[in-house]
């Protein structure tokens, strides 16, 4: 109830709380169902090591707490839990109990109006234990409702995450950009000297013009890419969509400290999906143990209380008032329905188990691949700053000298110009993808999910 007053909250005032604000109330709820005592120990090995080296900056994890501090998506998921927490109360509920009223009329004595007046009840108990094991199974439904909810925040910082990334690619592709720019600049200026000792000629000054065309172009293109990317991430922060965005901090060059085996182990002991296919199958585990009890006897005790009989027969005596004591038994003859229960039940576990066996196999799977990524993109950021940024810039010098010397046309250092800014290009593609992969690989292994618990 907290928790929907919160979210109610939160909708009338159409401001963005505190991630405490919303958290408190999913938090209790989570804490409730029992998901909080599902987290492995913060002393295990699973968590004992980090996935990255290092963490994201502090403007990054200000954006994800302020996504998770309120967003549609995870208060339609809370109060589907809360609406599966509310049959818990249902199921523990003995069935309605039956009350019967009668009236008996003599037919013999028709001037007689009054006759006799009765009234019974009766209260049907299930077989001890059917009530605990089917609130045992709703708890595990919840339970599992819970863990889809925590995939739900998971995948929402990792959108943001990525948005944050490609904000901030963008603004250093654009830096990029203004800085070949500013050198270009600085080309005219030493093609003005020579043009008035009489050495450049007027193509090397159209040939400098047409590349400060075509970087200038490159630099709209990338400004008008930034709105797409901020309107993005302003949806997922719940902000108007033309508030502008402004990426300050240094994204980190992390390295990926964690093993293959840590990371598969961390993914098996983490993630939320693989512990709901678990919640599940005991859910049916329990139903299972509920139909068996079904199937047993049912006891029933009542009573009926009968009137005075004001319509006696004149071959009858008078009849008073009389109470008796019922107790009946539901004997469930025909198994049929229980037996296709539990077969039922016993083949929704096995599908279960197969589809989880699914799930973790695709999860380490695609854990390789990104690991994989992650290595091709660092390689590659590698060869630029440990070989080809220390060519260039020797090349550069060498092809200045030879320009100097007349001995090379200026065409031939635009185009080293153009191919070195490819190459600086490149390098900054493979950094950003490095770090989209790592942040993939921190959702794969469910890295976020202690700050996800952490905002209660």
């Amino acid at each position: 109830m907290m928790m929907m007053k919160t979210i109610m909250h939160a909708t009338k005032n159409k401001a963005i709380p505190a991630s405490a604000v919303f958290f408190r109330g999913i938090g209790k709820l989570l804490a409730v169902f029992g998901l909080l005592a599902l987290l492995p120990a913060a002393g295990s090995s699973a968590l004992a090591q980090q996935v990255a080296d290092q963490k994201l900056p502090a403007e990054a994890e200000a954006l994800i707490r302020e996504a998770l501090s309120f967003n549609p998506a995870l208060a339609a998921s809370a109060h589907q839990i809360e609406a599966q927490a509310s049959r818990e109360r249902q199921v523990r509920s003995l069935p309605d109990p039956e009350v019967n009223l009668g009236y008996f009329i003599n037919p013999a004595e028709e001037s007689q109006f009054l006759g006799r007046f009765s009234v019974s009840a009766m209260q049907m108990f299930p077989w001890f234990g059917t009530l605990s094991a089917a609130q045992r199974q709703q708890e595990q439904l919840t339970a599992a409702e819970g863990q889809r909810h925590l995939e739900a925040a998971l995948d929402l910082v990792l959108e943001v995450q990525l948005g944050w990334l490609d904000l901030a690619e963008t603004g250093q592709r654009e830096q990029l950009l203004h800085e070949e720019l500013a050198l270009l600049t600085q080309l005219e200026d030493w093609l003005a000297a020579r043009h008035e000792t009489g050495l450049a000629r007027q193509t090397e000054r159209i040939a400098l013009q047409m590349e400060r065309s075509r970087l200038q172009t490159r630099i709209r293109n990338v400004e008008d890419a930034r709105l797409p990317l901020q309107t993005r991430l302003n949806t997922l922060l719940q902000r108007d969509a033309e508030r502008p965005l402004h990426i300050g901090a240094e994204v980190p060059l992390r390295e990926l400290v964690a093993g293959p085996e840590h990371i598969t182990l961390q993914l098996l002991q983490n993630r939320p999906e693989l512990r709901e296919y678990t919640q599940r199958t005991q859910a049916l585990e329990h139903a299972m143990e509920q139909n068996r009890r079904m199937g047993l006897p049912e006891f029933g005790l009542g009573f009926e209380v009968m009137g005075r009989d004001y319509g006696t027969m004149n071959m009858m005596p008078a009849m008073k008032e009389s109470f008796y004591g019922m107790a009946t038994v539901r004997v469930p003859l025909w198994r049929g329905k229980y037996d296709g229960r539990r077969d039922e039940y016993r083949a929704g576990m096995q599908a279960l188990e197969q589809n989880r066996e699914a799930a973790r196999l695709q999860m380490v799977a695609r854990a390789e691949t990104l690991q994989s990524a992650w290595r091709e993109a660092r390689r590659a950021v590698s060869l630029y700053d440990e070989e080809l940024q220390p060519a260039f810039e020797q090349l550069y010098r060498l092809q200045l000298e030879s320009y100097a010397a007349s001995e090379t046309g200026f065409r031939e250092l635009l185009q080293l110009r153009r191919d070195w800014l490819d190459a600086r290009t490149d390098r900054l593609e493979a950094r950003f993808r490095a770090e989209r992969e790592l942040a993939r690989i921190e959702r794969e292994t469910a890295s976020w999910l202690e700050l996800v618990l952490s905002l209660e």
